[in-house]
């Protein structure tokens, strides 16, 4: 038997992973870069990166070395610095450091060693998110489902929690810290450590729940109110590749993008950019196309853009 280190079962929510130089999908920028798997969708995997970056990338771009505190194991090979006598055990992490997990075993002793020779047990595959509550104050740590990918990394106030809850949690709204709001899932959402609520900052969290109210009171009059380029990208996202999803948010951010635009920002060719303008508008984005001639070449050029915004 020998060491798997593209273990899938490895890449759970918190692992600690670093990008691989020789990888298909990740930004050069985080090669070699340390974050941690913040999600898995659709065959990638989503990192936070230690400098604060994200990125998304295929399973076998990344190496784990690291795993959550808590997280129950099984030494599959004695492989690296894992004592043979523990090879076959099962365990629950206890630290990591180094690029080394340590394991207490079910025999009361621990070791360590490298995580790639590790299998999680499928009982420890369970949902690695905090209930929340309205009031409580978060980060947004990913964007797969719901959230809006701009809001990445922004911090805000809980105002509302519905839904049942599933797999990855109940619908939170949320009010940012900028004054904007969104609402995505509980396993989007890093919950961050209680803090001293000022009465500012309970009226923030009073008044989103006050709008949700007031919108659902309006929602007849609004229905018949023609959607925004944002709201058909929000219903219509789930539906969308990563990469056309990374298209969105660069026309969205630069107004308009050219195919070398495209090529600059995410390495798209003008093939694959036709076929990412295609997944939006299939969702319903009025994403149009207009011709421009360079005036020093006189050569033709296309510019994408949406639809009632500016160039």
């Amino acid at each position: 038997m020998t060491s798997n280190n593209s273990n899938q079962s490895l890449l759970i929510v918190g692992a600690k992973v670093r990008v691989k130089r020789d990888n298909r999908l990740f930004e050069t920028e985080y090669e070699g870069q340390v974050g941690e798997v913040t999600g898995r969708e659709r065959g990638f995997v989503d990192v936070r990166f230690e400098n604060g970056g994200t990125d998304y990338g295929y399973p076998d771009d990344v190496e784990v070395i690291g795993l959550p505190e808590g997280t129950r194991v099984h030494l599959e090979v004695a492989g690296g610095a894992w004592l043979p006598r523990f090879e076959g055990m099962t365990g629950v992490v206890r630290m990591r450091g180094r690029g080394m997990v340590f394991v207490r075993f079910d025999n009361g002793i621990t070791d360590y060693g490298p995580a790639r020779y590790l299998e999680v047990v499928p009982e420890a595959r369970k949902p690695a998110f905090e209930r929340l509550s309205v009031g409580d104050r978060i980060r947004v740590i990913s964007a797969w489902h719901r959230f809006m990918s701009s809001q990445i990394g922004k911090t805000g106030i809980v105002g509302r929690v519905h839904g049942i809850g599933g797999s990855r949690g109940r619908v939170v709204e949320v009010r940012f810290d900028d004054g904007s709001t969104d609402d995505g899932l509980e396993a989007e959402c890093e919950k961050l450590a209680p803090i001293t609520v000022s009465s500012n900052t309970a009226t923030a969290a009073g008044s989103l729940v006050k709008v949700s109210r007031i919108t659902a009171a309006r929602g007849m009059k609004q229905a018949d109110r023609p959607l925004t380029v944002a709201q058909i990208y929000w219903k219509g996202r789930h539906k969308l590749t990563p990469l056309a999803r990374s298209i969105y948010a660069l026309i969205d951010g630069m107004g308009s993008i050219t195919a070398l635009d495209a090529m600059r920002a995410k390495g798209v060719s003008s093939g694959s950019l036709t076929r990412r303008i295609t997944e939006l508008r299939d969702i319903g984005l009025p994403v149009v196309r207009e011709t421009h001639k360079d005036p020093l070449t006189g050569r033709r050029y296309g510019k994408w853009r949406f639809a009632g915004t500016s160039k």
